[in-house]
This record gives C-alpha cells, sequence and structure tokens, in this order.
C-alpha cells in the first residue's frame, strides 16, 4: 500500500501535472499579482498623498483587500476547479480505475483535495509579497494574521470537501461545477444570516467574523466606524449552553465537524460507489452533532439575558427618512432588554423546523432501496447468515430513525424544561398530560416518514413529499394570507407533517400555566381556539394511527423482500444472479 507519508502521492503529482502547466499558470500569475498591486495602489496612494493618511494607516487599509483576493482565489475559483475536475474524472471513467488501485481511500482523498486546487495554491502565494509589504509597514499584528489563515484556510478546506463530495455523489457529474459553486454561494451568503437568530453554526464556517472582526479591530477608526454602522460580523465570545466559547475554538469545532462528515461520505464513496451516504451509525452520529450546535445556541439564549439581547434587540433605538437619508439614534447598550417570549418560542419553532428537514434527509440517506436489500440479503444468503448486519446499508433504517426521533424529541424537552427552570420566563412547564399530543404527533411523522421512504423508494418518496405535503401546505398558507381562515388553513395543508407537529406544540404551549407576572405566548387567537385544539389534536392522532399503518404495509413489504434475497420467492429480475460486490459496514 502507498505510504502517503515518504512516498508521493499518485493522484497529487498527476493533478500537479495536470494544474501546473506553464502557459496557463504564467497567464493566470500575470493576472493575479497585476490585479492585486493595482488594489493596493489604488487603496494606499490616495489616502496618503491626497487624503494625508499615515503609511502606516494607509498600509492597514490593504490587508483586507488582499485577504478578500485570495479567499476569492481558493473559496470560489479553486472550489471549481476540485468541482470541475473530480467531474471530468468521473465523467471519463478514471474514478473507476483508480478505485482499483492499492492506494487507501484516505490518500485518494488528499490527492484530489491538494492536487486539483494547486493552480490556485500558487495563485495565493504570488500575492503573500503585497501582503507582507502591507503588514510591515503597517506594523500589523503577525499573530492576528497567523490566527486569522487558521480559520482561512480550514475554511478552504471545507469548502474544497464540499465541492469534492458534490463530485463524488452527482448524479450529474457535468452540473458538478455549477452546483459546487451554488453550494458556496449559499454557504457564504445566505446561511451565515442565521446568526442574526441565534444559530451561528453556519456563520463560522466562513471567514468573515474573523475577517471583520480581528482583522478589523486594527483597522483605522474610520474603517471600524463604518463597519459598525453597517452591522457586519463582529469578533465576540459565542454562546455555548450555559456559557461561551472562544470564537476561533467554536469556528474550528464547527468546521471539524463538517470536514469529518464529509469525509465520511468520501470515504465510503471510494471504496464502493454504489454505497448509502453515511452507513446508519455514522448517519445518527451525525444527525447528533448537528443537534448539538443547534441545542448549545438555542440553550445560551434561553439562560442568558446579554446574549438574548445581543441578538433580538437592533442597535438601533429610532430611524427616521430625513432629506433623502436615514437618521439613526443609537440604543443605549445599558439598557434592560425586557424577554418577550414569543420571540424565543418563535425561535424554538425555527430549531423544530431545521430538526424535521435534517430528519427527512437523513432517512432519505439512511434508507435501503429495493436492490441494496435483495442484494443484501443474497450476500447474507452466500454467507451462511440469517439476518443483516446492523449497520449494512441494506438493513431497515427504521432503528437509527427511531433514535433519532428521540434525540430529537429529548433536545425539544430540554429546551421547554429550561424555559420552565430557574430561568423560566414562559411558564411553570407542561404538563405529561399536554406532551402526549405533540409526542404522539412526531413519532407518528417521524415513523409515516421513514415506513413511506423504505416503502416506496427515495425518488417517488422525494417527488411524492411535493406533490402530496408541500401542495397542500401552498394552498393552506394562501387561504390564511388572503382570507385570514385558520381554521380552513389548517384543515387543507395538515397532511405536511410539520404542520401537526408545529400545532401540537403551539397548542401545548398555550396551555401551558404562565408564571406570576408573566404570560405565554399567544399564538392562536382566543375565538378560534377551541376549533384550533380540536383541528390539532384529530391531526396528530391521525398521524400517529398513519405512521403505525404505514410502519405495517413496509414490514410486509420488507418480509417480502427478505424472502426474494432468499430464494424463498421467485425472482424475475436477472440482475441478482450475478456476482455480488463487497458490501461495506464500516463506520
Amino acid at each position: 500500500m502507498v505510504n502517503v507519508l515518504s512516498d508521493p502521492n499518485p493522484l497529487f503529482v498527476k493533478s500537479l501535472r495536470a494544474r501546473m502547466r506553464w502557459a496557463h499558470l504564467l497567464s493566470w500569475g500575470i493576472v493575479t499579482l497585476t490585479l492585486t498591486l493595482f488594489v493596493a495602489m489604488v487603496i494606499y496612494l490616495p489616502m496618503v498623498h491626497r487624503q494625508g493618511v499615515a503609511s502606516a494607516e494607509a498600509a492597514k487599509a490593504v490587508i483586507p483587500a488582499v485577504l478578500i483576493i485570495q479567499a476569492v482565489l481558493l473559496m470560489f475559483l479553486g472550489t471549481g476547479s476540485v468541482a470541475y475536475g473530480i467531474s471530468m474524472e468521473r465523467d471519463e471513467g478514471l474514478i473507476e480505475y483508480q478505485r482499483m488501485t492499492p492506494m487507501s481511500p484516505t490518500a485518494k482523498i488528499l490527492g484530489y483535495l491538494f492536487g486539483l486546487p494547486a493552480r490556485e495554491y500558487v495563485l495565493v502565494a504570488l500575492t503573500m509579497p503585497v501582503l507582507g509589504w502591507a503588514v510591515f509597514v503597517s506594523g500589523f499584528s503577525v499573530v492576528t494574521i497567523l490566527h486569522f489563515y487558521l480559520i482561512f484556510f480550514s475554511s478552504v478546506w471545507v469548502y474544497h470537501l464540499t465541492a469534492l463530495t458534490a463530485g463524488m455523489v452527482s448524479p450529474m457529474p457535468r452540473m458538478t461545477a455549477i452546483i459546487s459553486m451554488g453550494l458556496v454561494f449559499v454557504l457564504y451568503f445566505v446561511l451565515p444570516n442565521l446568526s442574526r437568530l441565534g444559530i451561528p453554526f453556519f456563520e463560522h464556517l466562513t471567514i468573515r467574523p474573523l475577517l471583520f472582526g480581528m482583522v478589523w479591530e486594527e483597522l483605522p477608526v474610520e474603517m471600524r466606524m463604518q463597519a459598525e454602522q453597517s452591522g457586519i460580523d463582529q469578533a465576540r465570545p459565542i454562546p455555548w449552553f450555559g456559557g461561551t466559547i472562544n470564537q476561533t475554538v467554536y469556528a474550528l469545532l464547527a468546521q471539524g465537524f463538517v470536514i469529518g462528515v464529509m469525509y465520511s461520505v468520501l470515504r465510503r464513496k471510494w471504496v464502493r460507489e454504489t454505497s448509502h451516504l453515511f452507513s446508519k451509525a455514522s448517519g445518527v452520529v451525525a444527525y447528533a452533532g448537528v443537534l448539538v450546535f443547534m441545542l448549545s445556541s438555542l440553550w445560551a439564549i434561553m439562560v442568558q439575558d446579554d446574549v438574548y439581547a445581543a441578538v433580538f434587540t437592533t442597535r438601533f433605538e429610532t430611524a427616521e427618512f430625513v432629506d433623502g437619508e436615514w437618521i439613526a439614534t443609537m440604543r443605549n447598550p445599558n439598557a434592560a432588554v425586557e424577554r418577550d417570549p414569543e420571540v424565543v418560542m418563535a425561535l424554538l419553532f425555527v430549531t423544530i423546523g431545521l430538526m424535521g428537514v435534517m430528519y427527512v434527509c437523513m432517512t432519505t440517506w439512511l434508507t435501503a432501496s429495493r436492490h441494496t436489500a435483495i442484494e443484501g440479503w443474497r450476500r447474507a444468503m452466500k454467507l451462511g447468515r440469517t439476518r443483516l448486519g446492523w449497520n449494512s446499508d441494506a438493513t431497515t433504517s427504521l432503528p437509527a430513525c427511531l433514535l433519532m426521533l428521540g434525540l430529537s424529541m429529548a433536545a425539544t424537552w430540554l429546551v421547554l424544561d429550561l424555559a420552565a427552570s430557574d430561568h423560566g420566563f414562559y411558564g411553570r412547564g407542561p404538563t405529561p398530560a399536554g406532551l402526549v399530543l405533540p409526542v404522539l404527533a412526531v413519532c407518528g411523522c417521524g415513523l409515516f416518514v421513514q415506513g413511506l421512504c423504505e416503502r416506496l423508494g427515495g425518488l417517488v418518496f422525494v417527488v411524492g413529499l411535493f406533490l402530496v405535503w408541500m401542495i397542500p401546505l401552498f394552498v393552506g398558507v394562501i387561504v390564511s394570507a388572503a382570507f385570514n381562515e385558520l381554521d380552513l388553513a389548517m384543515l387543507v395543508a395538515m397532511p405536511c407533517p410539520p404542520v401537526p407537529i408545529f400545532s401540537s406544540v403551539a397548542l401545548m404551549l398555550e396551555t401551558t400555566e404562565p408564571l406570576p407576572g408573566m404570560r405565554p405566548g399567544e399564538f392562536v387567537p382566543d375565538d378560534e381556539f377551541s376549533s384550533f385544539r380540536a383541528i390539532s389534536t384529530a391531526g396528530g392522532y391521525a398521524y400517529f394511527v398513519a405512521g403505525v399503518g404505514v410502519q405495517a404495509w413496509r414490514l410486509m413489504y420488507r418480509t417480502r423482500v427478505r424472502r426474494i434475497g432468499l430464494g424463498a420467492e421467485s425472482n424475475e429480475r436477472s440482475w441478482l444472479d450475478a456476482d455480488l460486490p463487497e458490501q461495506t459496514e464500516d463506520f
């Protein structure tokens, strides 16, 4: 086997030779160096000669511009190169050839990860002299720059692994580059805005917090004032359950978690192309990791008043539009903040929604198709076994889904318990009787989703999800928005699983006994409460019955698949007589 540490990685050498041809390297190098020098001089010289700014202060303003150029080179162009390179390798059939080589999956991943964007690394190296000049002239903290590059390169590897993963799992290899660039845009400009709602996880997959925080803190005063007025990301300790955690540590934890998840997916795909994205164990671990990051943020908002103030209060007291521009009055940062339970509970609903989306995605990724299930049983028969391994792709995803449901309900219970504990601000907590309906609704919807996904297959399930679930939800939203008919909107949208879950949780919160001097969240008008209770109760129980029924249907289907795989029932598919590839059951 190839020793990754002592022997040159063949895939790295191959990619390096392909990306480092002199003609392309010289042309791209001239363009990059010229553009970097132009940006540096157009910032530095006017500030020194026209505005009279000291050379040290002007040189400081050059540093963020060079860092942004480096980010564009590695995070956008480099990600595109990785996506395009791996998609071409896969489209030409070279991935299958590389899969048969004696190299380890880790060596193959590292070879492509650092070889495909080799040209972009060289282009970034060409900009380093300009950055070094700016740091030397300005007296900028070298420790700060090195600290920034720690997160910079870990973020780069997150994006490059995203492109590599998309190239390995996408059913349309030629579209991988476009898909990867779209994912980079979403990861960099869309999802980080969830930090404004108290979810900083996606923000710290980027360099934004450190670029606009640590680096900006050493810039001229005028630029720092502009940054604060624009509301861009600030360097700050990150709330973590009952305390705080260093921003760099949090970023490394978040990025390390994502890198580990994508490495697991890539390793499985290198071993066998038809493997699921996750094994049963790694899928549950990944889901639990997502819950930990979401729960840490929501927990902090529940128990820390200063976190609540930073997330849910604006920095401006008033704002008026005068003579074509907005005139804002800054809020007193020491002013007391009244905790609004409705706002925090709205964040609770957002968290429940994200958990539901992740559960559906993970269920789809863990559930075996008919082909995979029969193949697994035939392999077990050849090996003389009477049952499948618990972590096998061919086995049912029901135990993993039940475990994910249990983790979700435990996380939600912890948050609700916080709202009614010593830090309580909402109510005295739900009664055991009040918990029955939400538990039944969540379990019913979870069983329903898993049973349909396993019985119908992933593609039919996804199409049916949109037709049977999303269209009623859209119609219900239109009815509610246009005619303000809450009852009719709920009846129309009830086939969509989030509706009975959210309505049952809202009903539980509405019936919670308030603390003295507090009030529960008024989610439903009083005149519609009785009908809301009836519809929510009926929807929750109906979905639980439907979930049990779908599981019975799934069990009959699973039994027939097992009989076919073991040869106890005739099988019309000739592909089952072929030799079966080795099934991986590793983490």
